[in-house]
């Protein structure tokens, strides 16, 4: 029988796959020149992800930023992005984004930049909505909510005296309409 230099070389390589039994328990099969890896929990344990502060917000998407929410000046607003709705809102009225750089690094900013914006659905052909945080003078919005008020009071009060009116405004009258002799009794709950 004799040998050949190919035989050698076969016996020289190195085994794939699993070690032996025999040959783990004896320790042999790792190199010493491969450096242990280190865990997995180890490697994730870098940078957490999730927002620092523990409120009550802490995990509602549409919150405020807290160091927004004593502001005595402004009043906030979520806007949501249908279409025409953030132009009429920020050109034809006085609403403002709020930019703010302390809340760029916020996990739950879709957008980019400083532009406080917030993913709110889909519409109906599934496309991505955004909710940009809007802001608006606090006298503003009172003087708004007042001139709001008068029209809901006048309308209410015609409704009482017994007049319907339509979209314009003007007192529409018919025959069959009934009013009680004291005028229509309307209860609201008012806060």
């Amino acid at each position: 029988m004799s040998f050949d230099s190919n035989d050698l070389n076969v016996a020289k390589q190195v085994r794939r796959g699993r070690p032996p039994a025999a040959v783990v328990s004896q320790g042999s099969h790792n190199s010493t020149t491969e450096e242990p890896k280190p865990k997995r929990a180890d490697a994730i344990r870098g940078e957490r992800r999730r927002r620092q502060g523990s409120g009550l917000d802490s995990n509602l998407r549409f919150s405020l930023p807290d160091h927004l929410k004593n502001d005595l000046n402004w009043r906030y607003h979520w806007l949501v992005d249908r279409p025409g709705r953030v132009s009429q809102k920020t050109r034809h009225d006085d609403w403002d984004f709020v930019e703010d750089a302390e809340t760029e690094s916020d996990a739950r900013n879709t957008g980019p930049g400083s532009r406080i914006e917030r993913h709110a659905g889909v519409d109906q052909f599934g496309n991505p909505l955004r909710a940009y945080l809007v802001r608006k003078r606090k006298d503003y919005d009172e003087e708004d909510k007042r001139e709001h008020q008068a029209a809901l009071d006048e309308r209410m009060s015609a409704i009482r005296g017994g007049q319907v009116t339509n979209a314009k405004g003007e007192v529409v009258t018919q025959d069959g309409f009934y009013t009680p002799a004291g005028g229509i009794r309307i209860t609201e709950n008012k806060a």
